[in-house]
């Protein structure tokens, strides 16, 4: 009757069959609504679609299988009838679903639906993908209700499956919105670096995300390839490291490839970026690439953009952790230090030596310390050069002496290096030694636990009665530095335990120094600090 006489029987049929018994759905009336699959005309089950799958998808989501089991039977059979016309009425009810806040059982129901579908469609559903992505992503990737989230992982890897490649990339920056939205707190409007996506963790969900993400990286736009990158390194911060050691080398190895190549700075240091992730997330899974990954840092420790050296610097930091050999790496950071022409090369170099000397597993041999004291002595306790410059290499200076140099050989470089440049008439000789002994007072676990008795004692003395004329020094840079020292001391104290009369009374000083109100060049030089 109803594929006969669909304008006579039909809204009777619906009228009747949506309502819903005292005694809950039973699975003749959900098999019932399906009827309207016989309806010959299209565009009339589109019309309808709104009243049958609402109904549907409700009954289905009661708690029962048997009665989920006729539901999604029922809505294919509804499904199969929609024509391409009808795509978009058909997801809207779809998505309904997906998106019903207070009700996890709709959300799964949606969710199998939305796989049904394209497991079995014929129809061009690239059009809905707009849609979609953004409805079953955080299913997929965040639902607190553990059926719904497996069953949104499962439709999510069903859409990339069923769609080419470039098609889904085409939405590749809604998908990273909608991944930044999941782990942004939204108190402070900040992305929770320690938030974990149980999708991504539990459920293999980098598997159909990340060759979203690879395919812009590879054959995009410039900035195709730098949100690409980011992309990726967002999967990365917020994946176990179990979940992504199947993916590491999938990841890595196209990043390595295309960093050399001649994009802009921006995408360079997205790359360098989402590279540290993985050097910090992966562990261990990423030393078959050590020996790649180094020798492009390097490289990019000569890039022209500013942002990508840091970064690059940094890195390096990272990476010997997991390396086995240092030395070769430390004495070519040593010897651009000392001999490399471009300041602003020899300026990274600084730093990534610091980075490394910081972070590198044992200490180095003392003929490498002697070089590198030999390289770095000249950078700091000089009145030649750049105030970065000077600033830049006080930093590994004072990391040989705490955490590689003996303690006999730490006490000598004090006194003879520090203490003298720190009474200099020279202001850029006393800018210079404040760094280096803010840097040799500094403590961070658990690279630079407090230093021996001996040698707090003389920091400490050291540090204490410079510190009221550092901060009232002339020179904007030198008192600067002066602040950062009273940082240095105060972490020096709270690691040694010493007292803290004396340091507390530099106190107005140091905020008439950092307050707004205070010299302008040296609020700005602290601001960056």
């Amino acid at each position: 009757l109803v594929a006969k006489q669909p304008q006579a029987v039909l809204p009777i049929v619906l009228n009747v069959l949506t309502e819903e018994p005292e005694d809950g759905w039973t699975a003749m009336q959900v098999r019932g609504l399906s009827s309207i699959a016989v309806v010959p005309d299209g565009h009339t089950v589109h019309r309808h679609l709104s009243d049958v799958l609402p109904v549907i998808i409700t009954a289905g989501s009661q708690g029962d299988d048997e009665l989920l089991d006729v539901a999604l039977e029922s809505a294919a059979r509804v499904m199969d009838r929609v024509e391409q016309g009808g795509l978009h009425l058909l997801f809207a009810e779809l998505i309904g679903a997906l998106k019903d806040t207070e009700d996890s059982n709709r959300r799964a129901c949606g969710s199998k639906l939305v796989e049904r579908f394209f497991e079995n469609t014929s129809l061009d559903a690239v059009s809905v993908l707009p849609e979609v992505l953004p409805a079953v992503l955080p299913v997929a990737l965040a639902d607190e209700d553990e059926d719904a989230l497996a069953t949104g992982m499962r439709t999510l890897s069903c859409i990339v499956k069923k769609c080419k490649k470039e098609d889904v990339a085409a939405y590749m920056k809604d998908v990273r919105s909608c991944v930044l939205s999941l782990v942004t707190d939204p108190v402070t409007n900040k992305v929770d670096s320690e938030k974990l996506l149980p999708g991504l963790c539990k459920f293999n969900g980098l598997e159909p995300l990340y060759p979203i993400y690879q395919h812009c990286l590879m054959n995009g736009s410039a900035e195709a390839r730098e949100l690409a990158a980011k992309g990726l390194g967002e999967l990365v911060d917020h994946t176990t490291e179990a979940a992504l050691k199947p993916y590491v080398v999938k990841i890595t190895g196209p990043l390595i490839r295309i960093v050399g190549d001649r994009f802009p700075g921006t995408v360079k240091k997205a790359i360098v970026d989402t590279l540290k992730s993985l050097l910090v997330r992966g562990g261990a899974a990423l030393k078959p690439f050590l020996p790649q990954l180094q020798t492009m840092y390097m490289k990019c420790l000569s890039d022209p953009t500013e942002a990508v050296r840091a970064k690059a610097a940094d890195s390096l930091g990272i990476l010997v952790r997991l390396s086995a050999r240092t030395e070769p790496l430390i004495n070519e950071l040593t010897t651009n230090v000392a001999t490399n022409a471009d300041p602003a090369v020899r300026l990274s170099m600084a730093q990534a030596l610091g980075e490394v000397l910081l972070n590198v597993p044992q200490p180095t041999s003392e003929a490498t310390q002697e070089k590198i004291l030999d390289a770095l002595v000249p950078r700091v306790f000089s009145d030649d050069g750049e105030r970065k410059e000077r600033e830049a290499s006080a930093w590994p200076f004072a990391v040989t002496l705490r955490r590689h140099a003996s303690a006999e050989r730490a006490l000598q470089l004090v006194k003879e290096h520090v203490a003298p440049a720190l009474r200099s008439s020279q202001p850029e000789e006393r800018h210079g030694s404040a760094f280096a002994l803010a840097g040799a007072c500094w403590c961070q676990q658990p690279q630079m636990p407090a230093p021996p008795e001996e040698l707090a004692s003389c920091l400490k003395d050291l540090a204490l009665p410079a510190l009221p004329k550092l901060l009232a020094d002339g020179d904007p840079d030198v008192q600067a530095a002066a602040v950062v020292l009273v940082a240095g001391a105060a972490r020096l104290h709270a690691e040694a335990g010493l007292p803290w009369a004396k340091l507390a009374a530099v106190e107005g000083d140091f905020a008439s120094l950092v307050a707004p109100t205070g010299a302008a060049a040296v609020s700005a030089h602290v601001a960056l600090l």
